[in-house]
């Protein structure tokens, strides 16, 4: 299967990237245009490319179409990634996978529901380099997306994708490049945010599964008698898991990734930087310089009263969303959480 028509009219488009459930894409085109006519709701693919090279591969979910009283005729288009429409897809059946790596255990659930009649999406499966191994029971009307989300999360965790070509593949959660370019304010970056990241912390972790079969686990941190900030909790609900060990190992994860806060930096690319040495990739570890801050005294705001140095801060890229008008700018958006030493 190949592209059947070129998409040349259009009024913008956004492409929203995400490491934890793929990409989404959104086009506002007219609506009578050929490419606009031929589109098709579920079965429609898109394909994108970037100077010649595939970068995605989605499908169409929705088609908004809006008629005006001057002769408007717009639609709104929005397309899901192949990982993404494994929320559409449930198990169908009592399962027991593994013990088996995280990776081998999604390849599992993605082969179920493709073996289902007309469920083939055409997926294949590549590598798979996770090393955490597990056990699963899954029970009727699980939800794909939902199961290997919260696959992924459990002990070390595991980084999976479905690219351009539909080729599945697995690693592990930290198994990526670190890029050589830094991100730096007034060289490749037109402006960088750091907010808060205080409302992600827990030092207590609240895990129930499947209550006929499981227990609530708590997960707490051994600096919780002594935490200056007091006593912070998160609950999750994992409803199909059946396995008392799986409902833990979720809870520590989880009391993992919220023990430190995370820090989300968002910054904006300059465009020619982001085709050549700035194009980073979801997951990618980056280095982000937080710029210099110089507090001017209260009576003379020339002399510095105090000078904070800049600093260089390891990050990892969570997010990217790329939007194009259709006068050719570009603007490029990421945002990266701040990794600490293990």
């Amino acid at each position: 299967m190949t592209p059947e028509q070129v998409v040349t009219v259009f009024n913008d488009w956004r492409l929203d990237k995400n490491l934890d459930d793929g990409c989404s894409l959104s086009i506002s085109m007219p609506g009578n245009s050929l490419p606009g006519v031929l589109m098709s709701e579920l079965d429609t693919d898109v394909w994108m490319y970037l100077d010649g090279t595939l970068i995605e591969r989605l499908r169409i979910v929705a088609i908004e179409q809006t008629w005006g009283p001057h002769g408007e005729n717009s639609l709104s288009v929005t397309a899901a990634c192949y990982r993404r429409l494994l929320a559409g897809r449930h198990t169908m059946n009592s399962l027991v996978i593994g013990p088996s790596t995280l990776g081998a255990i999604a390849q599992q659930l993605i082969v179920h529901t493709q073996t289902q009649t007309n469920g083939n999406l055409q997926i294949t499966y590549g590598t798979n380099t996770t090393t955490e191994t597990t056990q699963r029971d899954y029970v009727p009307g699980s939800n794909i997306l939902e199961l290997i989300t919260n696959l992924a999360a459990t002990g070390i965790g595991m980084a999976w994708s479905i690219d351009e070509n539909l080729v599945y593949s697995a690693k592990n959660a930290n198994d990526f490049t670190t890029a050589p370019q830094p991100v730096e304010l007034g060289n490749n970056a037109l402006s960088l945010t750091k907010p808060s990241g205080a409302q992600q912390f827990a030092n207590v972790v609240i895990a129930t599964g499947d209550t006929s079969q499981t227990t609530a686990y708590q997960a707490t941190s051994p600096t919780l008698p002594t935490d200056t900030r007091g006593r912070w909790e998160r609950y999750a609900s994992f409803p199909s898991e059946t396995v008392q060990g799986n409902v833990n190992s979720q809870a520590e994860g989880l009391l993992r990734d919220t023990l430190s806060p995370q820090i989300q930096y968002r910054f904006e690319l300059e465009r020619g930087r982001y085709l050549t040495d700035s194009n980073y990739d979801l997951g990618q570890f980056i280095t982000i310089v937080e710029p210099p801050q110089t507090v001017p005294s209260a009576s003379n705001s020339s002399i510095p009263l105090l000078t904070i140095p800049g600093t260089a801060v390891t990050a990892q890229v969570t997010a990217q969303t790329l939007t194009v008008t259709a006068a050719g700018d570009l603007t490029i958006v990421m945002t990266a959480v701040r990794t600490y030493p293990e």
